[in-house]
């Protein structure tokens, strides 16, 4: 049966290649710019704190000008558009950077082989390359049948079998995953943009507003677009994720023609099978199939509690990274505040705004002191949000480090034991 072990072998160290491009694979695409998170957080908080100053303000004058109108004091009101202006341009050029970060990370992956065609390309053409092996070991073996170690070679095969597609579901797992949260990230960063690019263009028509009154309208109307848009964001942003990750799939299973999976029962049976053969095995059959302990220790590695274990840390991580940019669950009713106040200040302006009495200017200075007084909520809910999102995650990230269980350190550690593996393997005889 030399010919079954020396194609075991094969399947063996081809398995192995297999599983460590899987695993560069998903090292490589999870990770994140060190400074990423401490930096978009910075720009998303200087920019809701100018805007909170923008708000603290124009409250501050608007209150006054409740009963007096002409008290509102233009350079004062001057000062916190500026600070608006500043701060929208601040939140705007975080979003691009993050973007233009994103697309320098798949050119750089695109050039060291991991990106999604390339992989892709590379992984099914590894696969073939074990799925003819593995026929090839079950022909030999099935011409075989009367050999004493048959039984033995033929549950082997089984489990070399599903190694293939704990692999399989591995990497489709975590293709599609990856592919879903890039497009997350890239849509969210581009309508955050949008949202800011439009809050600039209100801010300034707010300026010009001070000298030509007939630009307060436009003001007011564009800064409803950007809490529209804010509000929408996250909503888009976690379609358009879960949109690509369905595609990805539909990419793998028109390929593999099934959708992966593993039958962890029949796996462990079979490896719990395998084990009470080699047990009761005698000593000239085993010698005829080669060092099959060595064997089992690979067939190990195909564990659904380091899966799960995996799966749970990335999550939770995959989570706070989000929460660490926005929320879903905040982040419409900061939107519904900004579109709020441009709802108001819409209002004031076409309704009172237009014929310039003094009523009419108490009336219009009352909803803009209202507006104002959603915006700076909004706006301070978004940055303790924002700021509680950092730290959680910091936490969060710093405790795994100590325990080595981010999921990072776990696949290092399986790297590792890959190596080992591998050694083993080519010392077969």
């Amino acid at each position: 049966m030399n010919d079954v072990q020396g194609m075991t072998q094969k399947i063996l160290l081809k398995a192995i290649e297999l599983n460590r491009f899987i695993i560069h694979y998903r090292l490589e695409t999870q990770k994140q710019p060190k400074t990423r998170r401490l930096r978009y957080a910075a720009s998303q908080e200087g920019g809701l704190a100018l805007l909170m100053s923008y708000d603290i303000l124009t409250t501050e004058q608007f209150g006054k000008g409740r009963r007096d109108p002409l008290k509102i004091s233009i350079p004062t009101v001057r000062k916190a558009l500026n600070c608006a202006l500043v701060g929208e341009s601040v939140a705007l050029g975080g979003s691009v950077f993050e973007l233009w970060s994103n697309f320098l990370k798949s050119v750089k992956d695109k050039k060291n082989g991991f990106d999604s065609k390339t992989a892709n390309n590379f992984f099914f053409k590894t696969l073939r390359e074990l799925d003819d092996l593995s026929l090839e070991r079950d022909r030999v073996v099935e011409a075989n049948s009367s050999h004493p170690a048959y039984e033995l070679l033929n549950t082997e095969g089984k489990v070399l079998h599903a190694l293939r597609d704990y692999y399989v579901l591995e990497y489709a797992t975590f293709y599609k995953e990856a592919r879903g949260i890039k497009a997350y990230e890239n849509t969210f960063y581009f309508l955050n943009a949008a949202t800011n690019s439009v809050g600039l263009a209100s801010i300034l028509c707010g300026l010009k507003s001070l000298s030509v009154p007939k630009y307060n309208g436009p003001a007011n109307i564009l800064f409803i677009g950007a809490g529209a848009i804010a509000i929408s964001a996250p909503l888009l942003a976690t379609a358009a994720g879960k949109g690509i990750a369905r595609h990805a799939n539909h990419v793998l299973v028109k390929v593999l023609h099934k959708e992966p999976t593993v039958d962890y029962a029949a796996l462990e049976a079979n490896r719990a099978h395998l084990k009470e053969l080699v047990a009761s095995t005698d000593q000239t059959s085993l010698q005829s199939v080669g060092p099959i302990e060595e064997r089992m220790a690979l067939y190990r590695t195909a564990d659904k509690g380091f899966q799960a274990t995996l799966a749970a840390e990335s999550k939770q991580l995959r989570h706070l990274r989000k929460v660490a940019v926005e929320s879903n669950f905040f982040g419409p009713l900061i939107g519904g505040a900004v579109m709020t106040q441009g709802i108001l200040g819409t209002r004031a302006y076409y309704r009172y705004g237009k014929v310039p009495t003094l009523s009419n200017a108490r009336k219009s200075t009352v909803l803009n002191y209202a507006g104002s007084i959603v915006g700076l909520t909004g706006f301070a809910t978004g940055l303790g949000i924002t700021a509680e999102g950092l730290v959680a995650n910091a936490i969060y990230d710093r405790r795994l480090k100590k325990k080595h269980q981010r999921p990072e350190d776990l696949l290092e550690d399986h790297l590792k034991l890959l190596d080992k593996v591998e050694v083993s393997v080519k010392a077969m005889n």
